[in-house]
C-alpha cells in the first residue's frame, strides 16, 4: 500500500491513484480469503487504514474512506483474533474519531458522509456482535469490546446519531439504534450507564430512555420503530434490575387523559400507560401496540414486574364494573378494538397494520407464562375468555392471529393455580373443546407455525454496504427495507417475532398438547372409578343387579357408538374443506 511522500504533484496524483486500486484490490481479496487476511493484517494494514481516513478527513472524507472502511470490515468480520489485534494496536480511538459529528439541526449530512458512517457503524457491529452458541471465546471477546468501547464515550456518540440527530437519514439512525442496543446488551456497567444517561441540551433535556420511547411511539417508519424497539429488547434482557427500574414508574399520569401534554414532562412508565390505553381517547391503535412491544420487553420472565405492573388500576368510566380496571383488562379491550376494525376495515376496503393484534397477543403470552396472578386476573371477566375463542375460532381472522390466541388460551391452562368452578385448567380446557373442537383448536398451532416460517431476520444478517450501495440516494435509503421486504411475512412482524419468541411458542405448544390431553384423560378417569350406576344398592338381588349392569353397559356401548360416528363425521368434514 502507498504512502505520502514529499513530492510534485503529478507524482503525488499518480500515488493516489495506485493507493486507491490497491484499497479495491485488497478489498475484493480479503472478503472471503482468511489465508490473505492473516498476511495483509501481519503487514500492519489496521495503521495504513487509519493513516489514509485521518488524512482523507474521516466521516467528511470521499469513498476512499469507504473503500477503507470496507476493507477493514472483511478483516474483522467473524475474526475474534484480528479484532483483538485491532484493539492492541490502533485502539478504538481513531474508531470514535469517525464519528464525531456536529451538533445542530442544520448539519447537512451529505450522501457519501452518510455512507462512511454506516460503514464505521457496521464496525461497530461486528465488534459487538455475539458469536455463535457454544463459542464462550467470542462471547469473551464481545464482551471486551463492550467494555472497550464504552470507556471511548461511543455512547455519546451513538445517542448523538440515532436519538439527537433527527435530521439524520432513517437508515443512519436505525444503525446507530442498533448498535446502543448491542453495546448494552448483557453488560452491567453499560447497562447502567444508558439508564443514567441524559439527551438534549437545556432546558430540553431527558433521559435516554424516555426519548427512545418517544422514538418509538411517534415515528412514522416501520424500521426506525423496529431499531429503537431492538434496543428496550437488549436493555432489558438478562436485566431484572433494569426491567423493575422501568416498571416502577408506570402509573397513571394526572394528565393522563390530556394527549396534548408534553409527554417529556412525564415520567417514562407514564408515557407508556398513556400510549397504551391512547386506543380508548383518539383511536390510536399504532401507538398503543408500538407501547404493548415495549411492555412485553419490561415483563418477560421477570415474574416481580409481572405482578407489579397487574397491579395497576385504571379509571374506568365503564358502570358495570363500578371499580377501577386492572390495565391487563383494558389492553384485552384495546385488543377487542383492534379486531374490530379490522372487520370495519375489510369492509371499507381499508388495510389497518397486520402486526397489531399479533404485538398485543404476544404481550398476553409473555405476560401469562409463569403467572397465575395474571391467569387469574384475564379470566376474572368471561366476556374475555369468550372474546380469545372467538380470535381463535373465527377465519376472518388471520392465520397468525387465529394461532397466537390459540396459545393465549393454553397458557390460561398451563398456568391455571385457580380452583374456582368455571375459571380453573379444566372449565377452560372444556370451553376450547365445547366452542372450538380440540381437532380445530390444535391445528391452530400447525397454521401459526406455517405463518411464522419465514428466515428470522438478525441485524447481522443485512446487506454489507459497498460501493454499490452508494449509487443513488433512493438505492441508499432502501437499504434497510431490501432485506425485510422480502417474503410474504410483514417485515415488522419478521424482526419483533425473533428466534427467541418463536422457540418459546414451539415450547408451549408441545406443553399445552400435554396438558390438555392429561386434563382430559385425568376427568374420565375420575369419572369411571365407580359410578353411582355400578353400586349394588341395599337389598338388590344379584340377578337384578347384573341385568341393570347389562343395560348400563349396553347403554354405554351405544353412546360410544355415536361418538365414534360423529368423531368420523368431523374428521370427513375438516379434511374436505381442507382440500377443497
Amino acid at each position: 500500500m502507498v504512502s505520502y511522500y514529499s513530492c510534485n504533484c503529478p507524482f503525488l496524483l499518480y500515488l493516489q491513484v495506485i493507493r486507491n486500486e490497491a484499497l479495491l484490490l485488497l478489498t475484493y481479496l480479503t472478503r472471503d480469503a482468511e489465508e490473505i487476511q492473516k498476511i495483509v493484517v501481519f503487514e500492519g494494514v489496521f495503521e495504513k487504514i487509519f493513516s489514509i481516513i485521518r488524512e482523507e478527513g474521516y466521516s467528511d472524507g470521499g469513498v476512499v474512506v469507504q473503500d477503507c472502511l470496507e476493507l477493514l470490515n472483511n478483516l474483522i468480520r467473524h475474526n475474534a483474533s484480528n479484532q483483538m489485534l485491532l484493539k492492541e494496536t490502533m485502539g478504538f480511538d481513531p474508531l470514535i474519531s469517525i464519528l464525531k459529528i456536529r451538533r445542530g439541526s442544520a448539519f447537512n449530512f451529505t450522501q457519501q458522509k452518510t455512507v462512511n458512517l454506516l460503514a464505521a457503524l457496521n464496525t461497530v457491529e461486528l465488534l459487538l456482535m455475539v458469536g455463535p452458541s457454544g463459542e464462550a471465546g467470542k462471547d469473551a471477546n464481545k464482551n471486551a469490546n463492550q467494555t472497550a468501547l464504552a470507556q471511548k464515550n461511543i455512547l455519546d456518540h451513538l445517542l448523538l446519531l440515532g436519538v439527537e440527530s433527527q435530521w439524520a437519514p432513517v437508515a443512519l439512525r436505525c444503525m446507530a439504534l442498533r448498535c446502543i442496543g448491542n453495546l448494552v446488551l448483557r453488560n452491567p456497567q453499560n447497562l447502567d450507564s444508558l439508564a443514567r444517561k441524559q439527551v438534549g441540551e437545556e432546558p430540553h433535556v431527558q433521559p435516554a430512555l424516555n426519548a427512545i420511547l418517544s422514538i418509538i411511539l411517534r415515528t412514522s417508519i416501520a424500521q426506525e420503530f423496529v431499531a429503537a424497539d431492538y434496543v428496550f429488547k437488549c436493555f432489558c434482557e438478562r436485566n431484572p434490575n433494569g426491567q423493575a427500574l422501568l416498571a416502577s414508574t408506570i402509573a397513571p399520569h394526572p394528565n393522563q387523559g390530556d394527549i396534548h401534554e408534553p409527554a417529556s414532562d412525564m415520567p417514562f412508565g407514564s408515557v407508556l400507560l398513556q400510549a397504551l390505553v391512547s386506543s380508548d381517547v383518539n383511536g390510536d391503535m399504532e401507538a398503543c401496540c408500538r407501547a404493548s412491544s415495549v411492555l412485553s420487553h419490561i415483563i418477560k420472565d421477570n415474574l416481580q414486574s409481572k405482578d407489579r405492573v397487574l397491579q395497576i388500576q385504571l379509571e374506568t368510566s365503564t358502570a358495570s364494573l363500578g371499580r377501577t380496571e386492572p390495565v391487563l383488562h383494558r389492553i384485552v379491550t384495546c385488543l377487542s378494538i383492534a379486531a374490530s376494525m379490522e372487520g370495519e376495515n375489510d369492509q371499507n376496503n381499508q388495510l389497518e397494520e397486520p402486526y397489531i393484534q399479533p404485538f398485543i397477543l404476544r404481550l398476553l403470552i409473555i405476560w401469562l407464562v409463569d403467572c397465575s396472578n395474571a391467569v387469574n386476573c384475564l379470566l376474572e371477566s368471561a366476556v374475555h375468555l369468550n372474546f380469545i375463542i372467538e380470535l381463535a375460532s373465527n377465519k376472518r381472522y388471520a392465520a397468525c392471529v387465529r394461532g397466537l390466541a390459540a396459545v393465549v388460551l393454553g397458557a390460561c391452562i398451563l398456568y391455571n393455580a385457580s380452583r374456582e368452578k368455571g375459571r380453573d385448567a379444566f372449565a377452560v380446557a372444556d370451553a376450547i373443546s365445547q366452542k372450538i373442537g380440540l381437532t380445530t383448536y390444535f391445528l391452530r398451532f400447525d397454521e401459526l407455525r406455517k405463518s411464522l416460517a419465514h428466515p428470522l431476520s438478525e441485524q447481522h444478517h443485512r446487506k454489507e454496504l459497498s460501493r454499490s450501495s452508494a449509487n443513488s440516494m433512493s438505492d441508499f435509503q432502501e437499504i434497510e427495507e431490501d432485506e425485510t421486504n422480502k417474503g410474504d411475512q410483514h417485515p415488522v412482524l419478521s424482526e419483533i417475532f425473533d428466534s427467541q419468541f418463536v422457540n418459546l411458542l414451539t415450547k408451549l405448544e408441545a406443553d399445552i398438547r400435554e396438558n390438555i390431553m392429561d386434563i382430559f384423560s385425568r376427568t374420565k378417569t375420575a369419572t369411571a372409578v365407580l359410578p353411582t350406576e355400578l353400586e349394588q344398592k341395599n337389598g338388590e338381588v344379584d340377578e337384578e343387579y347384573i341385568k341393570r349392569l347389562k343395560s348400563f353397559v349396553e347403554k354405554q356401548c351405544n353412546e360410544m357408538q355415536v361418538g365414534f360416528h360423529l368423531l368420523l363425521s368431523e374428521n370427513f368434514l375438516l379434511n374436505y374443506l381442507k382440500n377443497s
